[in-house]
């Protein structure tokens, strides 16, 4: 039986928050595959994160864990390969 701490998170993620099963069990794996072990403070701590990102799905997630395209880093990729290709 989940205690006093354990019972205030999953009514935050669940009830006010509205988190899916879906969610939670993703924030569950993210937690197990970092620190082997289960951690309601850490799992919290994913949870909140996307609550502050605004990340509610899964499709949510996916989309925030695309590689975010930024017209520098485009630009220095493109003079990269130039300078690559000049040298051949």
């Amino acid at each position: 039986k989940p205690g006093k701490k354990e019972s205030g998170f999953c009514n935050k993620w669940v009830i006010e928050w509205e988190y899916s099963k879906e969610m939670l069990e993703v924030a569950y794996d993210i937690c197990v595959d970092k620190n082997s072990e289960i951690s309601f403070d850490y799992i919290n701590g994913i949870i909140e994160r996307w609550h502050k990102d605004g990340i509610k799905t899964l499709k949510d997630l996916e989309n925030d864990q695309k590689p975010k395209k930024d017209s520098k880093s485009a630009y220095n990729l493109d003079l990269f390969e130039k300078m690559l290709n000049s040298e051949d």
